[in-house]
Formats: C-alpha cells, sequence, structure tokens
C-alpha cells in the first residue's frame, strides 16, 4: 500500500473503493459527514476534533492532532501512522466449485492503487489581484520565462496521492483583444527546494529539480481577461511527495503591443519564500541569466 494518508485511513477503517473516485469523499461519508467550506479534508479534521486550521493548512492541522511530524511532507507522516492500523480485510472470493455453491473466504490485502486516475477535478491556488508584469509572458520583450512553485502542503488536500495532471487555468488581466502568442512551451517537475535562490537561472541551474517534463510544447495562447486554460498533450504525474515546479516559456521571438499582466497573490505559511522567478530578454530565449526573483505568484489552478 502507497504511505498515502488518505489510502492508509480509508483501508484502517475497513474502506476499499474511492466515493465518486476519491478517497477523502469515501472517508468522509463513511463518518457521515458533509463537505465543510467545500472540502472533506476540512469536515474530517473537524470531526477529528480540531476547531480551526492551524498554519493554514488542514493537513498540518491534522498531523498535529495525531501527533505525527513532518517526514518531507505531512502526508507521507500520516500515511505511515495510518498504515499502522490497517486490518486485514476479509472479502468474498469468485466461486470455485460446482454452479450454485456458495464459494470460499480467505482473508486478503487490500490492493495497493494502480496509479493515477483522472478525476475532472482542479487544485485551486491561493487568489489575489496583485498585478505581476512577468507572469506568465512579459510581453514587452521577445522572449520570456517564469516558473512558480506549488509546495507540498497545498497538494496534500487532493483526493488521492500521487496524482496525474492533465492540465492548468492562469488568471490574467490588461489584455487586448485577441492578443496571442505563438511557440509557447510549458512544462512541470518535482522541485526538492523551498524557494528559488539568488543564482538559479531560466536553463533550471541551481533549481533542484526531477522528472522535468514538458506538458505542453509550441501552442499558440490567445490570452483572455480572466481565466485560461491549457489542456496537456503529455500529463504531469506528481508523486504525492514533492513540491511542484511549473514553468512558462514564452518562445515566440517578437513583442507584440496590447499585453497585459497576470494576477498573484502571496503565500502567508511561506510568506518570506521567493514563490516564483522570471528573466526577459529580446536577443534570445534566457538561459544564463540570473532570475529575478518574487514573493508574488500567479494565480493558478491544475486539473487532475
Amino acid at each position: 500500500m502507497e504511505e498515502n494518508w488518505i489510502i492508509s485511513l480509508a483501508y484502517s477503517l475497513g474502506i476499499t473503493e474511492p466515493v465518486n473516485g476519491t478517497w477523502i469523499e469515501a472517508v468522509g461519508r463513511y463518518y457521515g459527514l458533509s463537505p465543510v467550506n467545500g472540502t472533506w479534508i476540512e469536515a474530517i479534521v473537524r470531526h477529528m476534533g480540531a476547531t480551526e486550521i492551524e498554519n493554514g493548512s488542514w493537513m498540518y492541522t491534522m498531523a498535529k492532532k495525531q501527533n505525527v511530524h513532518n517526514e518531507r511532507s505531512f502526508g507521507l507522516a500520516l500515511g505511515k501512522k495510518f498504515k499502522e492500523s490497517t486490518p486485514t480485510i476479509t472479502l468474498p472470493t469468485e466461486p470455485t466449485g460446482p454452479t450454485g455453491s456458495t464459494g470460499s473466504t480467505e482473508p486478503i490485502t487490500p490492493p495497493a492503487p494502480t496509479g493515477p486516475t483522472i478525476h475532472n477535478l482542479s487544485y485551486n491556488s491561493l487568489v489575489g489581484v496583485t498585478n505581476y508584469n512577468n507572469a506568465p509572458i512579459y510581453g514587452l520583450y521577445n522572449y520570456s520565462f517564469y516558473a512558480a512553485i506549488i509546495y507540498i502542503e497545498e497538494l496534500q488536500a487532493l483526493a488521492t496521492q500521487p496524482e496525474a495532471f492533465t492540465g492548468l487555468e492562469f488568471q490574467v488581466s490588461g489584455y487586448s483583444t485577441g492578443y496571442t502568442k505563438a511557440n509557447q512551451v510549458l512544462k512541470m517537475a518535482h522541485i526538492q527546494q523551498t524557494q528559488f535562490i539568488s543564482t538559479a537561472q531560466a536553463d533550471l541551474t541551481n533549481i533542484t529539480h526531477t522528472d522535468l517534463t514538458t506538458v505542453k510544447n509550441n501552442y499558440s495562447q490567445t490570452f483572455v481577461n480572466g481565466w485560461n486554460a491549457v489542456n496537456f498533450d503529455t500529463n504531469f504525474e506528481w508523486n504525492g511527495v514533492d513540491s511542484i515546479l511549473v514553468i512558462f516559456e514564452n518562445r515566440s521571438g517578437q513583442w507584440n503591443s496590447g499585453y497585459g499582466w497576470g494576477e498573484s497573490h502571496t503565500y502567508g505559511l511561506r510568506s518570506t519564500a521567493y514563490l516564483s522567478a522570471s528573466q526577459q530578454l529580446d536577443a534570445a530565449f534566457p538561459t544564463t541569466q540570473p532570475l529575478t526573483r518574487s514573493r508574488n505568484r500567479l494565480n493558478l489552478k491544475l486539473k487532475y
């Protein structure tokens, strides 16, 4: 069994199937709950005795209630905790005797998840209204790079872990009608750092990452004021343990008037961290130039 907090908790309760595609809903319904403020995790943690969120994360609150500590992630620590109490579950097997026989039962261990499934849901980042010219592109320049970190504790309330991300949305404003950029590239990776350091570069030098994936390549993006959707050509499989790096590469080779800005937010739980970084050039796509860091981050949604 994956050391995944919600699946481990489900098995410890004798639940062997998700409800409506999600394990967290299955656990919530097991307890006879309904989502609180739109989320099952808040309902479950409040059911366990929490009265308010701590450090901006219901996952952190649950971990504290269960007296476990962060082992790369609170989800991993909780998964190990709940796995310790997972029972052996007895389920009926297929009949093996003549037609009409009752079939036998024998103890079996619940099966491990076979891999990420698509839930047609989305992770929504915090949403702010701070104008951010550098994100997701900087239209005044021929080429630009923008990257943002989505942290592990923000992702741990997803239905199951790991997940396959199938697309994203980003929020912009100030663009002229029909503003379009060709030769756009979108990438994702797992990142082991908690912020961008001062020597980070657009070629990802000094950014500790793994599983770099080009999820959308050489596409045209027409920017509309509000939320803009991008469906991936290649899904990104999140490992359920690391934070995620999202990278926008503008390789159009020309600037156009009518460009706007990204809408962005700060993240209180990591208020001193550099959540995003960018660089832009006219001569060529930036590679070795140090990135300009920011404590603001583009408003994002991840589809899974």
